[in-house]
């Protein structure tokens, strides 16, 4: 958000908008003249960002969709998403392609796929136990597959782009035990796993 400050946007959109809809609650703060419109390939995450936040505007649309939105905005920005969309190569561009002259895009995503929670995850969703409920075992996406290239953001996007920062950060959290880092990940990596299984029993075990 701080490097985007120095714009001032008559409207911007945010990918992955919900559930806690911070992306776009700083920009409303930040921009309270800029319409805003949040987007997000889950009906019922759209139905909670519209409650949390019934001056801004949300739509049902796939990330990797962008091409089908008809107007340009000034600011685009996704927060936390662009990891579990395929086709990067794709996709970048056409946020790109969404923008006003003079726009800026701006994206967040994680890697740490190979961070032994992540590992854990899946392995534990391959057990045969788990495989008659579990049928999708969630990867990252990325340009570089299992090893993130971030020199790769910088080659796709610097000859469609007046000026490109791409940069890579490891975050440090001081969590106080085991059932922190659990709840800290029931809210992350874990929830495409506890989405699919039955009952609260399963998911508890799980």
């Amino acid at each position: 958000m701080e490097r985007v400050r120095g714009s001032n946007p008559l409207s911007s959109t945010e990918q992955n908008a919900p559930p806690s809809g911070r992306g776009v609650s700083c920009f409303s703060s930040l921009y309270p003249q800029a319409r805003i419109l949040g987007i997000d390939s889950s009906p019922d995450m759209i139905a909670s960002a519209r409650k949390l936040h019934p001056d801004c505007d949300f739509d049902v649309l796939d990330a990797g969709s962008l091409d089908e939105l008809d107007t340009g905005f000034d600011v685009v920005f996704s927060n936390a998403c662009l990891q579990w969309v395929p086709n990067h190569e794709r996709v970048l561009p056409s946020m790109l392609r969404r923008l006003n002259a003079g726009g800026v895009a701006a994206a967040q995503f994680t890697e740490n796929i190979n961070l032994p929670p992540h590992i854990i995850m899946r392995e534990t969703a391959c057990e045969p136990k788990w495989r008659q409920w579990i049928s999708e075992i969630r990867r990252y996406c990325n340009l570089g597959g299992d090893n993130f290239d971030v020199s790769a953001y910088y080659d796709l996007l610097a000859p469609l782009s007046a000026h490109v920062d791409v940069w890579e950060t490891n975050y440090y959290h001081a969590l106080p035990g085991y059932e922190a880092i659990l709840d800290w990940y029931r809210g992350t990596g874990l929830r495409p796993y506890l989405a699919q299984l039955p009952d609260a029993a399963c998911i508890c075990e799980f």
